[in-house]
């Protein structure tokens, strides 16, 4: 019995009301396409060259040119937060974010400042090729930006893990200071009761416990209540204190 030969592929009809257009595969890896940031699948949407699928979709944020990552920027419910912020990135209901403080913000804040840099460091390239040199040349990405803001800085900073201790006034603050000087080790303090910056009045320990260093604060309730509506303001980009 002779070997069967094998039918040719028949690529399936796309639903009904889809709005895509039954195309050839595109003709790039799997692992290229995916990095281009589009789906893995026979059907594009349009019509045209499938070729076209290989240019990057590019889109333009605060007047930043970035890669289309659709799952930090996208809005998949469309409740006007962001994926990345998104409670809950597919219910329309959920508008609440995550953190006060936006990750897709963070994000297109190193974004915005690495895109001067394309510029620069082409122009300092050329003038080098000029000279005969063999150049090579690039701008850092902001993950690998964030890699190495990890990797260099992370363990400098010394509020990772914190404490608030509320009191009635200030002898009580004072009081509370005094226990954390005699019970741990003290790496850093500021008195801000007597002499407060900018109307801000506080305790601050810095404390090593277990190997890592802690912020502990010390307030009375009153400036609690005052300093929350300050720092609500602060994280906004609204606090402008008196000098």
């Amino acid at each position: 019995m002779g070997r069967r030969r094998s039918k040719k592929m028949k690529w399936p009809k796309p639903p009904k009301g889809h709005g895509l257009t039954r195309k050839a595969p595109c003709r790039h890896s799997v692992r290229a396409h995916k990095r281009e940031g589009h789906p893995v699948q026979s059907y594009m949407r349009g019509k045209g060259d499938p070729r076209q699928i290989r240019q990057v979709k590019r889109t333009r944020f605060n007047g930043v040119s970035t890669t289309n990552r659709r799952f930090i920027y996208g809005d998949f419910d469309k409740d006007g937060t962001r994926n990345i912020d998104d409670v809950k990135p597919y219910d329309p209901e959920e508008k609440g974010t995550t953190e006060e403080i936006l990750l897709s913000d963070e994000i297109q804040n190193i974004e915005k400042y690495r895109e001067p840099f394309k510029g620069t460091t082409e122009d300092i390239a050329q003038d080098l090729e000029k000279r005969g040199y063999e150049i090579k040349h690039r701008v850092k990405t902001p993950y690998s930006i964030m890699n190495k803001l990890r990797r260099k800085y992370l363990g400098k900073i010394q509020d990772i893990g914190g404490c608030l201790i509320l009191v009635d006034d200030k002898k009580d603050a004072y009081r509370a200071g005094e226990y954390l000087e005699e019970k741990y080790k003290i790496l850093d303090k500021d008195d801000y009761y007597s002499k407060p910056k900018q109307g801000y009045e506080a305790l601050h320990y810095t404390v090593l416990f277990e190997g890592k260093p802690h912020e502990i604060q010390i307030k009375t309730k009153k400036d609690y209540k005052k300093h929350l509506g300050w720092h609500t303001a602060y994280k906004k980009g609204e606090f402008k204190p008196s000098s």
